[in-house]
């Protein structure tokens, strides 16, 4: 009885669901070590200046996964056994093109502002080098996710996580902590997803037409995908450059200090995303539009939950975790209340994530453009006043209103009568289609 109950137990750990909540703990955790590191034993400055151009490589990111691993993941499932080394291959040379481009643009933004003494070269170099490797580690990283290769991911994370942790520690005893040597080093921890991406090689096939065809028909999807995903992501990544102007890298420090422990629930919000995204593709395929409509209210309520619990916990605890994480230089009034007005405006945006992934699943990823069209308005207006009125906190009102902009929109057009397939299958759960 015992050795079944044990049995029973590793399988439901090893399920789909459970293993990238894991590993997406893992992942979070590894880019939240730097922060701690240099806030505890470094200045506010270098936490600055690294949380800006770390900005660079969120952004980037988020690009190529709109065009390519998000295409990708949607359109594999309905791609032939037979013609899938052919699509991987494909996609693969997607992203070579996509992080030869996105470095060469950052060299040339690099040298201009080389020349106008804003960075020196090391810096430049360090956000190049950085761009490239935790491009190529996300893509490896989604595009084993789109093949439900969870474990393989998990095994590469924690490999990475051990090599981070273990590079910035040496930094730290030889007093070698600045923004550029951790961006070193985390470049560095990306050793294991390339080895694992050149290993996979051979599985594929490599064709430049094949390449061509996937491009375009990823472009007639991705296009609204890299639209949408650009500019939900510009308020969050605009917001530390602005307030980094009108307040110095020092204020963009304390602001990576509050979105650090904002981040924590990114386990739980990427995780969710890796997972629900493929199982909203599967359920419109194979249960229609009522199906789907069902599963995104079960989603939506157990997101929402998670998220208003995540505030109230930084409502009562906000302090003590900056004091706990940081140090007490990290702790002051100002401080507290932008951790709470950034936990709410995570709930503000997070709270359509569900709604976002089933407009991609319904084709309609045009809806996502506008909501994040809403939220960039609002952030280019009343947000850069805000910020230039009251500093930090500025940051974190001027996220709450876009949020909502965003998420309200999305909401307003989903709630438009339209016509649902007819479904007769029954009540549906995530996991009746794992």
């Amino acid at each position: 009885m015992a050795t079944t109950t044990f049995r029973r137990l590793i399988r439901t750990a090893s399920a789909g669901p459970y293993v990238s909540l894991a590993d997406q703990g893992i992942a979070s955790i590894s880019n939240f070590i730097p922060i701690i590191f240099l806030a505890r034993l470094s200045t506010p400055k270098e936490l600055g200046i690294y949380s800006l151009l770390f900005t660079i490589c969120v952004f980037a990111t988020g690009v190529e996964h709109a065009l390519i691993t998000a295409p990708y993941t949607f359109y594999r499932g309905e791609s032939k056994p037979n013609s899938l080394p052919s699509y991987s291959g494909s996609v693969v040379i997607h992203h070579a093109v996509f992080v030869i481009t996105s470095s060469v643009a950052l060299i040339l933004v690099g040298l201009i502002e080389y020349r106008s003494g804003a960075y020196g070269m090391a810096v430049i170099a360090a956000a190049v080098l950085t761009n490239g490797t935790v491009i190529t580690r996300e893509f490896v990283r989604r595009f084993f996710f789109a093949s439900r290769a969870f474990r393989k991911v998990l095994l590469l994370d924690t490999c990475a996580a051990c090599l981070q942790v273990t590079s910035i520690s040496f930094l730290a005893l030889h007093h070698g902590l600045r923004a550029t040597s951790v961006l070193c080093a985390v470049s560095a921890s990306t050793a294991p997803y390339i080895l694992c991406g050149v290993l996979s090689a051979p599985d594929y096939h490599f064709r430049l037409r094949s390449a061509v065809g996937v491009l375009k028909r990823h472009w007639s999807f991705g296009k609204w995908i890299v639209l949408g995903t650009g500019l939900s992501a510009l308020p969050r990544q605009f917001f530390p450059w602005c307030l980094a102007l009108f307040y110095g890298s020092a204020a963009a420090g304390m602001l990576a200090s509050c979105t650090g422990i904002v981040q924590i629930a990114n386990p739980g919000l990427i995780g969710f995303t890796n997972y629900f995204g493929p199982i909203a593709a599967r359920v419109r395929h194979e249960l229609g539009d009522g199906g789907l409509h069902e599963t995104l209210r079960k989603a939506t309520i157990a997101l929402v939950i998670f998220l208003v619990v995540f505030c109230v916990v930084v409502l009562i605890l906000g302090s003590h975790l900056l004091a706990l994480v940081y140090g007490q230089t990290f702790v002051n009034t100002q401080n507290v209340r932008t951790l709470l007005l950034l936990a709410i405006a995570l709930l503000c945006y997070e709270s359509t994530l569900p709604l976002g992934l089933v407009f991609m699943a319904l084709d309609r990823p045009h809806i996502n453009v506008l909501g994040s069209l809403a939220g960039l308005v609002v952030t280019g207006t009343i947000g850069v006043v805000t910020v230039r009125m009251i500093g930090i906190e500025g940051v974190g009102v001027g996220l709450v209103l876009a949020g909502c902009a965003e998420s309200g929109l999305k909401a307003m057009f989903y709630s438009r009568p339209r016509e649902h397939v007819a479904y007769s299958h029954g009540t549906v759960h995530l996991a009746a289609v794992d």
